[in-house]
């Protein structure tokens, strides 16, 4: 099991391009519907794997699955209700 520390430098590389990404896709309108449907989908679908697999990608060892797995699950299910009102939103507007 790698140290907790390392994974976090792990994760912090992959999280700085999704970073500026979201970044830019906030401020084009519509962009961020598309990055907030797009992060929903991809959230709920690794939070699922990582509830199911202990050690994702083989090189991730989650020692907590079931926190990881409820959070990746509810923010996942917040971006999707996020698009859902801005959706909404868009058609009711004149």
């Amino acid at each position: 099991m790698p140290p907790m520390r390392s994974v976090n430098r792990i994760q912090k590389i992959g999280d700085r391009p999704l970073i500026t990404r979201a970044y830019a896709a906030i401020l084009r309108p519509g962009w961020a519907l598309a990055y907030a449907l797009g992060a929903g989908v991809a959230l709920v679908i690794t939070g699922i794997w990582v509830a199911a697999d202990k050690e994702p990608l083989f090189i991730l060892h989650l020692p907590n699955n079931g926190s990881d797995a409820v959070f990746h699950i509810a923010f996942g299910l917040l971006f999707l209700a996020i698009a859902a009102v801005q959706l909404n939103r868009d058609r009711t507007a004149p």
